[in-house]
């Protein structure tokens, strides 16, 4: 089992209910995210950038959509409220999608349905990610962290999680976590050419994994034996 970002989350939660049911899982990968901190939002705060205004994933607003969509591209929102002055609720929302097609971020195909159905599905990962409560996994937990981060990213892990390089994961996994560092950006890893980079590691760890420690016992390979990926 392996995840990126939220599907590291998701991957991670398969794997505790699949020992719950008496399965052994003899590779678990989760990639490119820190560990689940409660009570974390006071921390997150302080290092938010404080020149963009804060992205409410719970508001049904056209703005917050609108640098929704910039953060998610990594880009300045390329809407201000002035822009919406005298349109009603759908046509701003039409008129965000325009610009957000002139600028390259989404499809030129993509329409407002569909638009706003990924950025609902998001808000929920997002939502689900903030709510998560982890169990510690019963067994050797591996990690993937991309090598690129800003300063006030590097700032806030090392607040969080200290010189912990697996950046909290040790507290939720029976045996230390194998950690490995990959060149790029959180983005990046998974595109090419990093993830073939990637793919690789990720096929020697699975060619070991008959070998890889289990809680008390050794994995020993089952018949449906692969790996899911989750994003």
């Amino acid at each position: 089992l392996a995840g990126w970002s939220f599907g590291a989350l998701l991957a991670y939660e398969m794997a505790q209910q699949l020992q719950r049911q008496g399965e052994q899982i003899g590779l678990l990968a989760v990639l490119d995210i820190t560990a689940p901190v409660a009570n974390s939002e006071e921390v997150f705060e302080r290092y938010r950038d404080k020149e963009k205004t804060r992205v409410d994933i719970d508001s049904d607003d056209p703005i917050m959509l609108a640098r929704l969509i910039g953060e998610l591209a990594g880009q300045a929102c390329l809407v201000c409220e002035e822009d919406l002055l005298g349109r009603d609720h759908d046509e701003q929302l039409r008129y965000i999608l325009d610009e957000s097609k002139r600028a390259g971020i989404i499809p030129q195909e993509m329409g407002l349905i569909e638009a706003f159905r990924i950025l609902r599905g998001y808000r929920c990962r997002q939502r689900a990610a903030r709510d998560y409560v982890a169990e510690v996994f019963q067994g050797q937990l591996t990690v993937f962290f991309s090598n690129e981060q800003s300063a006030e990213e590097i700032a806030l892990r090392q607040e969080l999680y200290g010189d912990d390089p697996s950046h909290g994961w040790s507290r939720f996994s029976s045996l230390r976590p194998d950690v490995h560092v990959l060149e790029g950006s959180h983005r990046t890893i998974i595109n090419e050419p990093q993830v073939e980079v990637l793919a690789e590691k990720l096929k020697a760890l699975m060619n070991t994994s008959e070998d890889r420690p289990l809680g008390n016992s050794q994995y020993r390979p089952a018949v449906a034996d692969g790996l899911l990926i989750t994003m």
